[in-house]
């Protein structure tokens, strides 16, 4: 019996192996993987800071307004703000309407949630339109301020369950 053929193990060529330090392609992948390492990176830590900071700027009713009172306003719309976080609102109380006067006696800024679930319950910008008169049952904000979260809003034979 013959001996088995002896063979060089450097000698042997494996392509998908070798490394051309000198090739143009291997110059382009360091820069191309730092460079996706780098964005990977960058975004990774803008969807957290993000994250963090909606958890963050997000806060309970319970912390901006009174939920053991509740104040009704009526009046007309004098400003409107149809836009997140918060659609807002802004009603002018009127004197007696069964005088001649019809000045304005307070402003309340209402606020409620957001367009998504404002216009989920019917509550539309066409509805909130500036002239408009409304009627609102919130709670007071705890500041004393005239601003209220709103749990109904009427205009005028629609009813809005905010809350």
């Amino acid at each position: 019996m013959s001996p088995l053929p002896t063979f060089n193990a450097s000698s042997i060529r494996r392509p998908h192996l070798m490394v051309h330090y000198d090739s143009p392609r291997s110059n382009r992948s360091l820069p191309g993987r730092a460079r996706r390492l780098v964005l990977g990176s960058a975004l990774s830590l803008g969807a957290l800071v993000g994250v963090a900071g909606g958890i963050a700027a997000h806060h309970s009713y319970s912390a901006s307004y009174d939920l053991s009172r509740t104040v009704a306003v009526e009046g007309v719309i004098t400003e409107l703000s149809y836009a997140n976080p918060h659609v807002e609102f802004v009603v002018e109380v009127l004197d007696d309407p069964a005088t001649a006067v019809v000045e304005p006696t307070e402003s309340w800024l209402i606020s409620t949630s957001g367009p998504f679930r404002a216009e989920g319950v019917g509550l539309t910008e066409e509805v909130l339109a500036v002239g408009g008169e409304a009627a609102v049952v919130g709670w007071p904000a705890w500041d004393g301020s005239s601003e209220l979260g709103a749990s109904t809003i009427t205009v005028g034979d629609q009813t809005f369950q905010m809350r």
